[in-house]
């Protein structure tokens, strides 16, 4: 293969360092005196295939990804052609590096590549998560730019309005870059895409996930549909790839909500009977005076709360060991709250304003527990967090009930671990 002379400065990125996914800060690349006069230079190396396909070992082999990253700081409009092809080779050579770090190499270039990345997300001859990267980069160009926020939004959407030629799982990235944007007027357009059963639910989950991250809905109103289909043996190599298992939430009631049938059984709406009688000094009939549940307003067998002193189901035995089925209003609650949590790790104080607890706890799991249907009383003005996404195929990963592994302390959905595993482990086990 021909091997391409660079010139100085550019040669020096060739045995500038060797680079890791540590999120480190990018190095200044324009210190070692390159400049608008060495773009040119600069595209051919990002696209100089000896240097893709050097030794795993050598530092040239890191050199491209320096050239984008200079191209990047010197905003080059001129590159944008350049870098889209440069997504074909993440197939190729199954390069994170530039499905990593290429939308935001398209970030800091700016509105000027909005244009070239729409129109690469709508061309179906692109390897899918090549579009997908692309339309990362829209998304991580409305994030630094808030000026052009509205115009990755509609680019976004105009997209997603050609649902039915999109491959669904597009569809689910386009609908989650819509909610990273927290562009809530775009809901008619993906409820309409998921009216028409052309979204992936893998990627965001199903209309009502959505709905509940743009804060339009608070709680499910159907139970969670399966997102994986059932492949017998699943569960065994879930447990052999180190999988962290689906949580399917199969409990059956939740606390009552304003505009709910009242749990006493009269057929009013809570709001027009039960609901803060307590506090008015209302007399209570002899049924109101039977404890319920908190979580699903069942009668009988119930206990105490240690962690918050609530009427709760006792039914932790109902519970198998090893399903991680969330059948348990018991085990619900003390596993998967804050309440719990803060209890369980015997912190002082009260759990929503435990330092321990948001320190402690990953961000969004943090919010999760602090917000979910097995709470007595939720976390009020939970943080912002930036939403998890595999990092072998960006999928977005819901920590509190999706299926994932951990790889050198990056999160892989459950789709990708199984993969990986069955590439590496699939003959052996195939063997009588």
């Amino acid at each position: 293969m021909k091997t391409t002379k660079y010139t100085e400065p550019v040669s020096t990125l060739l045995t500038y360092k060797k680079l890791s996914f540590n999120g480190a800060k990018w190095p200044d690349y324009l210190k070692l005196g390159l400049s608008k006069e060495h773009v040119p230079e600069l595209i051919t190396m990002i696209s100089d295939e000896s240097l893709h396909q050097a030794k795993s070992d050598s530092t040239e082999v890191w050199a491209p990804v320096h050239a984008w990253r200079t191209l990047a700081q010197l905003k080059a409009v001129e590159a944008i052609p350049a870098l889209l092809g440069l997504l074909a080779l993440k197939e190729k050579y199954d390069d994170d590096w530039i499905s990593e770090e290429l939308p935001d190499v398209f970030a800091m270039i700016g509105a000027p590549a909005i244009p070239e990345l729409t129109q690469y997300i709508g061309d179906s001859r692109h390897y899918l998560y090549a579009q997908i990267c692309a339309a990362e980069g829209v998304v991580s160009i409305g994030k630094l730019y808030p000026e052009s926020c509205q115009s990755c939004i509609n680019a976004l959407e105009e997209q997603l309005k050609h649902y039915k030629d999109n491959d669904p799982t597009l569809n689910g990235f386009l609908v989650s870059y819509l909610i990273d944007l927290e562009a809530v007027e775009t809901l008619p357009t993906i409820r309409q895409a998921y009216r028409d059963d052309c979204v992936d639910l893998t990627v965001t989950g199903d209309c009502e996930d959505v709905e509940i991250e743009f804060g339009v809905r608070n709680v499910r109103s159907t139970p969670r549909p399966p997102l994986w289909p059932e492949i017998e043996g699943l569960d065994q190599l879930r447990s052999l790839a180190g999988i962290s298992p689906k949580q399917t939430n199969i409990r059956t009631g939740k606390k009552p909500g304003r505009n709910d049938p009242c749990p006493c059984g009269s057929g009013k709406k809570y709001k027009k009977c039960c609901l803060g009688k307590e506090d008015t000094g209302f007399t209570k009939s002899e049924d109101d005076l039977i404890p319920r549940c908190g979580l699903c307003g069942k009668t009988t067998n119930l206990t105490k709360t240690p962690c918050c002193d609530q009427w709760i189901c006792d039914d932790e035995a109902d519970y198998v060991l090893g399903s991680f089925e969330r059948n348990s209003c018991y085990r619900n609650h003390s596993r998967y709250t804050l309440c719990g949590n803060h209890y369980a790790e015997d912190h002082t104080g009260h759990w929503k304003d435990c330092e321990e607890c948001k320190e402690g706890i990953e961000t969004e799991l943090y919010v999760y527990y602090g917000t979910n249907e097995y709470n007595f009383e939720k976390l009020e003005n939970p943080p912002k967090f930036e939403p998890t996404k595999c990092a072998k195929c960006g999928k977005r990963i819901r920590l509190g009930w999706e299926g994932y592994s951990m790889k050198a302390g990056k999160y892989w959905c459950e789709r990708c671990a199984m993969q990986d595993f069955m590439g590496k482990y699939g003959d052996v086990m195939s063997e009588p």
